[in-house]
């Protein structure tokens, strides 16, 4: 009898076959996903697209501020609402008022925006939002006026808010510390009774900042709409963390042949990563030499916004809401690009000011008595729910994590 030999598949082959085919799977799925894979590519690649889509309306926005022999129109209005509708940066800092008589002083170079153009035009309780109209690298950044001294509220409400630093109860009532050491620890140190030991940055002089942003001067002070961003970083470089090291250090690269740029807009991504002796350099070079200044956020600043933010929330109606105890609505992972491209629910903005409850701790130049760790920041975090806005944090100056980020200012 002639032995059957029809071919087929035995059981070794098939498992083999198998085999292969999950080894195809697998590295079809790594070059598909993963920090390099194509899918993760293709996201970056739509991301750069539309930033730089945004800043090449940007630019184009600028040049639309330009006459026909090249050089820039300046805004002439002397109110919010004309400033509004000109659309144009001013030459020097100048005041200007809302329709109750609030003043404003517009920084050299910036516009006034609205955010929502459906809206009323706001006054200083909405939260005036200017815009960088100028400045190479730092076009399109964003800063809204923190009001000091007397605000009309509407013709016949007035409140006061008075330049200070403040702590805030569990009911969020203030008080008031000004210069004096909180709990006998934290510190906003002048340049003569700074410990160099501590090795942080402080403000570049608080008792011109407390001067110039006084109710006798200019009346307020600036902070970034959104924690600092940071352009022209290479997307590619490996972000790392560093604790107690390099007290001048940022894990971000830039990209070659360029600088990274501090910068307070919408869709960039948050400066993390980086060390509060750095944030603070930074933070002063983003508008170097012009006819105001630049800094990291110091307690003064800090402490009013949160009195400012309180007073003037409109949830509080709603929901009795307490924005000095607001912790994070974003938990267990940090917002790239801030909470503003979240979900309704996730997302922090208050007077047109985003996430200083949540997404980042935010250095200052707040310093504490405490011989491992003398930078204070402030504010909540994604990564811990025990944190609110009004909240002080000590770490090292060293400490570059993906939980600190940190803020610039403006004053006049």
């Amino acid at each position: 009898m002639k032995q059957d030999r029809r071919s087929g598949i035995t059981l070794i082959a098939l498992v083999i076959t198998i085999i292969v085919l999950l080894i195809l799977a697998g590295v079809a799925i790594a070059t598909l996903t993963g920090d390099n894979g194509i899918l993760t590519k293709a996201v970056q690649a739509k991301e750069k697209t539309e930033k730089a889509a945004e800043d090449e309306a940007l630019k184009l926005d600028a040049m639309a501020s330009m006459d026909e022999n090249g050089k820039i129109k300046y805004n002439t209005a002397t109110t919010v609402e004309e400033a509004i509708k000109q659309n144009l940066p001013y030459k020097n800092n100048t005041k200007i008022t809302d329709r109750y008589g609030n003043k404003i002083t517009i920084p050299a170079g910036f516009k006034v925006i609205k955010d929502d153009p459906t809206e009323p035009t706001p006054t200083v309780k909405d939260g005036i939002i200017v815009q960088d109209a100028t400045y190479e690298g730092t076009i399109g950044s964003e800063f809204v006026w923190i009001p000091v001294g007397n605000i009309k509220k509407s013709e016949t409400e007035t409140i006061t808010i008075n330049l200070s630093r403040y702590t805030f109860d569990s009911e969020g009532n203030e008080t008031s510390h000004f210069s004096e050491e909180i709990e006998n620890s934290y510190a906003e140190d002048t340049k003569t009774s700074h410990e160099s030991e501590y090795k942080n940055e402080i403000a570049s002089n608080i008792e011109e900042f407390t001067l110039k942003a006084s109710s006798e001067k200019s009346g307020g002070y600036y902070i970034g709409r959104y924690e600092a961003r940071v352009d022209n970083y290479d997307a590619d470089a490996i972000i790392t963390e560093k604790n107690n090291s390099e007290i001048n250090w940022t894990g971000y690269q830039a990209e070659e042949g360029k600088e990274l740029k501090l910068v307070t807009k919408s869709n960039s991504q948050v400066w993390n990563y980086i060390t509060q002796r750095k944030a603070s350099e930074v933070s002063k070079k983003m508008y170097e030499g012009k006819e105001f200044s630049s800094d990291l956020m110091n307690s003064y600043a800090w402490d009013t916004a949160i009195l400012f933010l309180q007073t003037f929330d409109d949830r509080a109606l709603e929901n009795k809401s307490i924005y000095s105890l607001q912790k994070t609505l974003n938990m267990d992972i940090i917002a790239n690009e801030g909470t503003n491209n979240l979900l309704e629910n996730n997302k922090d903005k208050i007077c047109n000011v985003w996430d200083i409850a949540s997404n980042c701790f935010e250095w200052t130049t707040e310093t504490h008595k405490y011989t491992s760790g003398n930078c204070v920041a402030r504010g909540g975090s994604y990564s811990d729910k025990d944190y609110c806005a009004s909240y002080r944090r000590v770490n090292g100056a060293g400490s570059a994590v993906g939980s600190f980020g940190f803020r610039p200012i403006l004053y006049l």
